[in-house]
């Protein structure tokens, strides 16, 4: 299982104003990635392109999870495949994480 979020030349509007203007970014399954900058920059654009918020249009490019067109899904398959079941698939990948995250919410809710 490959696992992989590629997203190419990645452009996004808001109001037809240009907000990201080529953004590449690959991220594999157990990879962590941390998204930096200063306010207005676009990270919270490339979040919302990624899941489909409605008021952000991609205009340019592409957001592939395994070779699939993301931006063929609606927002609710978004969510399943790159949340929800991704979260499940990832849980599988580390037993040991979901071991500590299980006592841990465990002995929260004590």
């Amino acid at each position: 299982m490959t696992e992989t979020l590629t997203i190419t030349d990645l452009h996004v509007s808001v109001e037809d104003k240009p907000i990201l203007r080529g953004v590449n970014l690959t991220i594999r399954l157990g990879e962590t990635h941390a998204l930096m900058g200063p306010n207005g920059s676009g990270k919270s654009t490339l979040g919302n392109a990624i899941t489909g918020h409605p008021g952000y249009q991609v205009t340019k490019g592409s957001i592939e999870l395994d070779g699939e067109n993301v931006l063929e899904w609606d927002a609710t398959e978004r969510a399943r495949e790159l949340y929800t079941d991704g979260y499940d698939r990832v849980r599988a990948a580390y037993p040991e994480a979901a071991a500590a995250e299980e006592t841990m919410t465990e002995t929260a809710t004590v």
